[in-house]
């Protein structure tokens, strides 16, 4: 006989499984291809390196996916030729690689020859034209995600630097002050002299008179927890089993449940060959991996907007966050820019601005430049005529008066002082700009394109139509998978939804699944074996 004093408390127990199983059942069901492209893509993404070499053509991308008018990264730096001190000669880079124009950007030819084949590659974020060196004539630099290439920008024949780091380094910046010529990567820098071999950079240590932020914002140090990195390549193995094991998870779910509803509907009796397998480990893999795809569920929801925005303002003590390149460098580089009246490099970094003079004798100080910079970090940092400079990201495109410490966005409207800076008065989300003879001629947004500032000098730019039939790398398109923006064209202005409901629909699923597990292993066994004793 089963004792009445326990039957009140597992009722209550039994009620909330019952509910419970079925919230569990469903979501995993309805979620199913959801929660595997995010074991897939999260597992993949993890590890770029692998990915890099892979391009996806242009013919399997959605329309927004596509480039039209110079956007998405398509143009982020232009330099010109000044030998003939006119714009007609002109150089363009971005995620499809480099281009010249000899007619003032009527019609475009790519560079190519050497250059990577893949989209990830051959992504360059900085160019740089050296021109009138008498070692070694004029050479365009252009720096790459996989690496520094130059070559004669006549001839157009690429070919790596000679320095084997920086054959494979992201190169974030190219910069020349005089007869130095610095390539800048996240996190430190490379020097060569025109004077010497231009193609012989070696590794600098930049210095800081800055000890390193005491505070890390929150949803970089979340960001770090979701991929594994906050413990370094151990952490990101770890995240990976937990990515695929996501995914037995997703595939033993619909196992689990077809077994018995086609031996149900068709009657019949034949014993499945791998069903007990799949419902062990599923029950035991689940409940192990139960807190960490918690973990990935709730720090996923919070890296991306709109939950994002609830924690911008909180921060984390800095020992939690791990460490990147120089110990001497704590900050990650974004952009750099040499100052010719001070003779000084400033650096726009994830921390601010930093200046130093131009040969790195004295550390590199903090500086005060008051325009808004989105939290991805300053993509465009130019210098203007007159102590100006031009300073742009997602925020915006802005002008910054260094004598007058005085900023206004690129429309011409004053920004205000004080506590209101950091208010956007232009919506723009730059993504290039181009500077000749010391004024701005033309600018990209990402998603609108190209802008036209000087239409007398720049008319238009029309944008070559080999551009358009370039594809995007294989790790940039998972990384949309992941990011949920994949599902921009179907939902419009609720792709926004898909990150944070399908992290609360994760975290619903294994704390239904983990009361299932409780409920089965824990207080049934532990009320059969009260039982049993009362039994005698």
């Amino acid at each position: 006989m089963i004792s009445h004093a326990h039957t009140p408390l597992t009722s209550s127990y039994r009620f909330v499984f019952v509910v419970s199983k079925k919230i569990h059942k469903y979501t995993g069901l309805v979620f199913l291809l959801y929660f595997l492209m995010m074991g897939i893509t999260g597992v993949l993404i993890n590890h770029p390196s692998l990915l890099r070499g892979i391009t996806v053509p242009a013919v399997l991308l959605p329309d927004v996916y596509r480039y039209a008018d110079w956007n998405r990264f398509s143009f982020r730096e232009a330099v010109f030729s000044t030998t003939a001190n006119n714009p007609s000669t002109l150089y363009l880079a971005g995620k499809a690689g480099v281009f010249k124009s000899l007619n003032g950007g009527q019609s475009f030819k790519r560079m190519s020859d050497g250059l990577p084949v893949s989209a990830y590659n051959m992504d360059t974020r900085a160019l740089l034209l050296v021109e009138e060196n008498a070692d070694e004539g004029d050479m365009l630099f252009a720096g790459t995600r996989s690496g520094l290439y130059v070559c004669d920008p006549a001839k157009g024949n690429w070919r790596t630097v000679e320095n084997k780091d920086l054959q494979q380094e992201e190169i974030i910046d190219l910069v020349q002050a005089g007869k130095r010529i610095y390539a800048f990567t996240a996190h430190g820098g490379y020097l060569a002299y025109t004077g010497q071999s231009v193609s012989s950079f070696q590794k600098i240590t930049l210095l800081s008179a800055d000890s390193g932020p005491d505070r890390v914002a929150m949803f970089r140090f979340l960001l770090k927890i979701h991929d594994g990195s906050v413990l370094g390549l151990p952490g990101k193995l770890f995240m990976d089993i937990v990515g695929l094991i996501l995914l037995f998870l997703s595939v033993s779910s619909l196992y689990i449940w077809f077994i018995p509803w086609s031996r149900k509907k068709y009657k019949t009796r034949r014993k499945p060959r791998y069903f007990r397998f799949f419902h062990k480990y599923h029950l035991q893999l689940g409940i192990y991996s139960a807190l960490f795809l918690a973990i990935i569920a709730l720090t996923g929801m919070f890296v991306r907007p709109p939950l994002m925005i609830s924690i911008i303002n909180l921060h984390v003590p800095a020992w939690l966050y791990p460490k990147s390149g120089d110990d001497n460098w704590h900050f990650k580089i974004h952009k750099a820019v040499y100052l010719e009246d001070e003779d000084a490099l400033l650096l726009a970094t994830n921390k601010g601005f930093f200046k130093a003079p131009a040969d790195l004798s004295k550390p590199f100080e903090p500086q005060e430049i008051k325009v808004p910079v989105h939290g991805m970090g300053t993509v465009v940092l130019e210098p203007l005529h007159g102590n100006r400079l031009l300073v742009g990201s997602f925020s915006g495109l802005y002008i910054w008066d260094r004598q007058k410490q005085q900023g206004r966005d690129i429309q011409g409207h004053p920004l205000p002082a004080g506590p209101g800076v950091g208010r956007i008065l232009y919506g723009g989300m730059a993504s290039g700009a181009a500077v000749y003879d010391g004024q701005p001629l033309f600018w990209a947004d990402y998603g609108n394109g190209i802008q036209i500032l000087n239409s007398k000098v720049i008319p238009h730019l029309p944008m070559p139509h080999e551009i358009k039939n370039t594809g995007i790398s294989l790790w940039h398109f998972l990384f949309e998978c992941h990011n949920g923006r994949i599902f921009g064209p179907i939902l419009g202005k609720y792709t926004w939804l898909v990150v944070p409901l399908g992290g609360l629909v994760l975290l619903l699923s294994v704390l239904t699944g983990s009361y299932d597990w409780f409920f089965r292993k824990v207080l049934v066994r532990k009320r059969n074996r009260a039982d049993w004793k009362e039994r005698g």
